[in-house]
């Protein structure tokens, strides 16, 4: 067995066959610009093995589930949420997982994610940034918003595709160059400006890729909120309990695609060092870019020796305490 270094990965894809068939039955084959890929559960194992990475909390990627027929889609939640549970009792203290939501069917996804948490005792909840033009924030999530709060759930956001009509610069052909970052940052803005944050403070959310652009953009939103506040009819904005720029350093961040030093220093401006968690964007992102991620954390990065073992696993174990009993 190779000796590992403690790194729990939260931002951990996995291609189920089940999930890979329906994508290609619905005529998709890519996501986020790049050709998906087949996976088996072996894997992860050998990826993690080789990178020092203890555990992967698992999780769907775009495009997710929402191009599949209605029924499809819940049929395909749940079994590729009964899977996940399957590779946590197959492979103790290997994995973890975020469960899959027939969205946009909010009835639906309500039903499984009660599934998910109560029955099959998952880690916690992945959602896109959006559906088509609808925005986590918006009031269509309502209800499946007090359903997580209720679990105290963990809410993992990926950022998604924009609908094939939003034009792309040409020389910009994958999505996930700056897309991706762009939906992130409108997702968790939304979120704050909507009041969900200050409805359902229960639910802990984790931001993909540190947060897009929110880190960069935290003044910017928090004097803009105060600037409509001032201008315009108050019934163009909720009223918060705290400015944006708090609402902001609540969540949580990971490492994935994002670990060059200047968004640490965004996100040293942004949020606490106990909310920033390693994630790999495994098996999307090549390993070759991992290795420099975690070189990044680990060497070039100036961290003391106690943030290097937080972001590395630490503030994971304090989101996922089940897996404290197992390392």
């Amino acid at each position: 067995m190779v000796k590992r270094s403690g790194y729990i990965d939260i931002h951990h894809h996995i291609i189920p066959e089940i999930y890979l068939k329906a994508l290609n039955d619905s005529g998709i084959d890519k996501a986020g610009g790049l050709k998906i890929k087949k996976w088996e559960p072996q894997d992860s194992i050998e990826m993690m093995d080789r990178l020092g990475i203890e555990a992967g909390i698992t999780s769907i990627s775009d495009p997710a589930l929402e191009p599949l027929d209605p029924e499809k889609r819940k049929d395909v939640a749940r079994n590729i949420n009964e899977l996940q549970a399957k590779l946590i009792n197959d492979y103790p203290n290997r994995f973890g997982a975020f469960a899959t939501l027939p969205l946009p069917d909010v009835e639906g996804a309500i039903e499984e994610a009660i599934y998910a948490l109560d029955t099959l005792k998952l880690d916690g909840v992945a959602l896109l940034s959006n559906y088509s033009e609808s925005f986590l924030g918006d009031p269509e999530f309502e209800d499946l918003m007090r359903v997580l709060n209720d679990r105290q759930a963990v809410l993992f956001i990926h950022p998604s595709t924009p609908p094939d009509y939003v034009p792309r610069p040409k020389y910009m052909p994958v999505d996930f160059m700056a897309e991706f970052t762009f939906n992130t940052t409108r997702a968790a803005a939304n979120l704050i400006l909507s009041g969900t944050m200050d409805r359902y403070p229960n639910i802990k959310i984790i931001l993909a890729h540190a947060g897009g652009t929110l880190p960069y953009l935290t003044w910017r939103i928090n004097q803009c909120y105060e600037l409509i506040k001032q201008t315009m009819d108050n019934s163009k904005y909720v009223t918060l309990s705290k400015s944006p720029e708090d609402y902001i350093s609540d969540f949580y961040y990971d490492t994935a695609l994002s670990t060059q030093l200047a968004t640490f220093k965004a996100l040293d401006e942004t949020t606490t060092d106990d909310h920033i968690l390693f994630g790999s964007d495994a098996h999307y992102a090549p390993e070759k870019i991992d290795k420099l991620m975690i070189n990044t954390i680990e060497n070039d990065a100036n961290f003391n020796p106690q943030k290097i073992e937080d972001v590395k696993r630490n503030n994971a174990l304090t989101l996922f305490p089940r897996f404290k009993d197992s390392f």
